[in-house]
């Protein structure tokens, strides 16, 4: 006949009758039964019972000994080398007819300029408190382009999109053309949407070359971002009043004004073009 047995709390002898049993190699049913204990329980009593104890920390000291530490994990997109072939036919043509033609390289960052000090001083106890806004403000979009000689012209825009870009690479071509007439030259930006119409707003006499997906190594202008973001957090960082000052219905002017000022700092990053005059 099955009979219920009713849960109850196990005395300190019943467990260490039921570590002896285990530990003889004993039947833990019936003594599961004897004692009246759940079954399950006597095993979990069992289960807890080490003569010694577990080492913890083994596989992240081994992986330390073989130089393996843990890193921020980055995600890197499963088919980036799948255009290893475009890469290739690129590198060619930029060895071949690349050093015949003048080339100028073209994109588009973006920038949230409603930016403010992560760190702060406040007394002890008191925390660091910065009252902000509801909203950031909106992110500007910088266009640039460049060439061997530096950064030839940039603009700041709300947005951007192919109609967007075509008014702005219309307008680099038509200066190019009116400076440097019959000059034989190549834009060279990546695949991005907003690039897909732009064969529509280059001059007859100027070709267009598209970078190979996930190759950002290829266009120097990067590094041009990189240098004015740098040199804008400077000026931000020498000018906290700009910072703190929220004054309201004036986001738009302070954007400007922010951009305005430095200007004359992300001017600076046409040193770092110079430097890439090789590319």
């Amino acid at each position: 006949m099955h009979c219920t047995v009713q849960h109850h709390r196990v005395s300190v002898l019943d467990r260490a009758r039921n570590v002896d049993v285990y530990r003889c190699g004993g039947d833990l049913k019936q003594l599961a039964e004897a004692l009246s204990i759940n079954i399950k329980t006597a095993r979990s009593i069992a289960a807890t019972d080490r003569q010694k104890s577990l080492r913890g920390g083994g596989s992240k000291k081994s992986l330390e000994m073989t130089s393996y530490s843990v890193k921020l994990v980055t995600q890197r997109p499963a088919d980036r080398n799948r255009n290893r072939d475009s890469r290739k036919l690129y590198a060619q043509w930029l060895q071949s007819d690349g050093p015949r033609v003048c080339r100028f390289y073209l994109d588009e960052t973006n920038y949230n300029i409603w930016c403010s000090r992560n760190f702060g001083r406040a007394a002890k106890g008191q925390p660091a408190v910065h009252t902000t806004t509801t909203t950031k403000g909106a992110n500007l979009n910088i266009m640039a382009c460049m060439s061997a000689n530096g950064v030839i012209h940039w603009t700041a825009v709300d947005r951007v999109n192919w109609a967007v870009f075509n008014n702005f690479l219309s307008d680099v071509s038509a200066r190019l053309e009116s400076e440097e007439p019959n000059t034989e030259a190549v834009f060279i930006f990546d695949g991005a949407p907003a690039h897909a119409r732009a064969e529509q707003a280059a001059n007859s006499m100027h070709s267009i070359n598209r970078l190979p997906a996930y190759s950002p190594f290829f266009n120097p202008i990067q590094k041009v971002f990189s240098k004015f973001k740098s040199h804008l957090k400077a000026y931000l960082s020498e000018r906290p009043d700009l910072v703190l000052a929220t004054p309201q219905g004036y986001d738009e002017k302070r954007a400007q004004a922010f951009f305005a000022a430095g200007r004359s700092s992300a001017l600076h990053a046409a040193d770092t073009a110079r430097g890439l005059r090789g590319l």
